[in-house]
C-alpha cells in the first residue's frame, strides 16, 4: 500500500496520509497543499447535467505501481492499446514526413519513446507548445481570467466598451506570455509580470482539465542557477 506523509501545520508532528477528502477546486494551491509524492486528481463539472455536485479535488499517491498494474489482463489490454494508439501516430508523422515505406526496423519501442518525447502529434500531455498552450487558453482559461480580471479590477457587468477592450487586451498580454513557455529553454519574467501570471493560473486552474496548468506553473517558476560569467572564463 502507498503511504505518504503529511505535515499537521498545528503541531510540526508527522503523520502517514491513508485517504484524502474532495475539496473544491478553488481550494487547490490555495487552503490545500500537495504532500511530497502526492498529486491532485481533478474532477471537472462541465455543465448543468455533470453528475458532479461541483468541480473538486482530491488528493492522490501519484505514482502506480506500473509491474503490479501489469499483471491484470484488464489493465494489461488496455496499456497497450493505448501504445498502439501512440504508435499510429508515430505512422503518421512518417506519412506526413512524405516516406513511401514503413521500416518495420523504425517501430521499436526505443523510437516510439523519441517520437513521444519529441513530437507535438504524440498527444503527450507534458509536450508544452505554442499551440498546445494557447488552444488551452482559449478553450478553457480566457473566460475564467475575464471574469477575475473584471473582479479585481472593479468592473460591473455593464462594463463600456473601453473596459471590455481592456480585460481582453490583458487576458491576450496573458495567453502571449504564458505561450512563452513553450521554449526549451528557461524563460525568464520579471517580478510583477511573474506574479502577475502564477495569479491568472491561481485563478483559470478550475479549467485545468488537460494537467495544462501544473506544467505551466512549474515552467514558469523553475529555478534556474545564474551563471558567474567572469568566474566561468577564470577572470
Amino acid at each position: 500500500m502507498n503511504t505518504t506523509t503529511v505535515n499537521n501545520i498545528n503541531t510540526n508532528l508527522s503523520q502517514p496520509l491513508q485517504s484524502a477528502v474532495f475539496i473544491p477546486m478553488q481550494d487547490v494551491g490555495k487552503t490545500r497543499k500537495l504532500s511530497s509524492g502526492n498529486r491532485w486528481c481533478k474532477l471537472i463539472k462541465k455543465g448543468t447535467n455533470s453528475k458532479l455536485p461541483e468541480s473538486l479535488a482530491v488528493e492522490v499517491p501519484a505514482a502506480l505501481d506500473v509491474t503490479a498494474c501489469m499483471k491484470h489482463n484488464v489493465l494489461a489490454e488496455a496499456v497497450a492499446e493505448y501504445l498502439a494508439t501512440l504508435q499510429d501516430a508515430q505512422i503518421k508523422s512518417l506519412a506526413v514526413s512524405g516516406v513511401k515505406t514503413v521500416e518495420y526496423s523504425e517501430l521499436t519501442t526505443e523510437k516510439l519513446a523519441q517520437f513521444v518525447a519529441t513530437s507535438e502529434d504524440s498527444g503527450r500531455i507534458g509536450q508544452l507548445s505554442t499551440e498546445r498552450i494557447t488552444g488551452w487558453f482559449e478553450a478553457e482559461a480566457r473566460d475564467l481570467l475575464i471574469v477575475a480580471l473584471a473582479d479585481r479590477l472593479g468592473i460591473s457587468e455593464s462594463a463600456s466598451d473601453a473596459e471590455v477592450k481592456r480585460l481582453e487586451q490583458i487576458a491576450n498580454q496573458t495567453r502571449d506570455n504564458l505561450a512563452k513557455l513553450s521554449s526549451k529553454k528557461p524563460v525568464h519574467f520579471d517580478a510583477r509580470v511573474l506574479a502577475a501570471l502564477n495569479w491568472a493560473l491561481d485563478v483559470t486552474i478550475a479549467g485545468d482539465t488537460a494537467g495544462m496548468n501544473d506544467r505551466l506553473r512549474d515552467k514558469l517558476n523553475m529555478k534556474v542557477e545564474e551563471l558567474d560569467l567572469g568566474s566561468a572564463l577564470g577572470f
